[in-house]
């Protein structure tokens, strides 16, 4: 069922459902020995369980969380349940840069 669908049918017992989920973050600026990692933030309302791909998983209603993918871009979506078993979606999409000590690392044979 859809989010419409149930906000309607919720609402004839007296209580409007109005499911919400919400994704928002950055990436930390890149300068010598840091970089790569960054901020991802949500929220949400009127559902039942929520979880984020990337390995993240569960999440509480709302919170906040670093994450670290260095010289990558990730997208975050955020996935929430409503009662009547709809789901709703968010995402925000992060490009993390590349340590600048990792660039050097690299450029002299070395891992990183």
């Amino acid at each position: 069922m859809d989010p419409t669908t149930a906000k309607l049918r919720n609402a004839t017992a007296g209580h409007l459902e109005n499911p919400l989920v919400s994704i928002t973050g950055y990436a930390n600026p890149c300068g010598y020995g840091y970089g790569g990692n960054g901020v991802i933030s949500w929220s949400s309302q009127d559902v039942v369980s929520r979880s984020i791909n990337q390995g993240i998983g569960t999440v509480a209603s709302s919170g906040s969380l670093t994450v670290s993918y260095a010289g990558q871009t990730k997208t975050f979506t955020i996935t929430g349940t409503t009662s009547s078993g709809g789901t709703i979606t968010s995402s925000v999409t992060i490009t993390f840069c590349t340590p600048l000590v990792c660039d050097m690392l690299a450029r002299m044979n070395d891992l990183c």
